[in-house]
């Protein structure tokens, strides 16, 4: 086993709870950049915003690249 860093074991100790969540940016040829989460909340990463509203599950399908 490895321990874990002072600092971490720090957050783990302070921190509440925690979100898992897949983050997906796609760019359409027109140019357009959608940012989709499968989190049911919105999430803002790295100075952008993932909406909650999701994407169906054929798109999630595609996203991951599984096939119909």
């Amino acid at each position: 086993m490895i321990d874990a860093t002072p600092e971490l074991k720090s957050f783990l100790a302070t921190a509440r709870s925690f979100v898992m969540a897949d983050l997906y940016t796609i760019a359409l040829a027109s140019g357009q950049v959608l940012r989709y989460t499968d989190a049911g909340l919105q999430i803002f990463y790295a100075g952008q915003n993932y909406s909650a509203s999701g994407l169906s599950d054929q798109a999630h399908r595609r996203a991951c690249g599984a096939r119909d």
